[in-house]
């Protein structure tokens, strides 16, 4: 009998986008305050958000899609 190898696999969870003001791409779900203030769940497609780069601190709208 062959012994099988042991594999792990790691979940991560994104939401990418590109701030438009300094051009960096940053996972919004990486930063704390994200969530305050959003009724939004994960893998959930929503209209316009306001969110806030945590780079340059300038806010932009974004949408939200699957």
């Amino acid at each position: 009998m062959s012994k099988k190898a042991y594999i792990r696999a790691t979940w991560r969870v994104g939401l990418d986008c590109t701030c438009p003001y300094c051009g960096k791409v940053v996972n919004l779900l990486d930063f704390v305050d994200f969530w305050e203030g959003l009724d939004l769940k994960y893998g959930e497609a929503s209209d316009l958000e306001y969110v806030m780069c945590p780079n340059c601190d300038k806010d932009f709208e974004c949408a939200f899609e699957v």
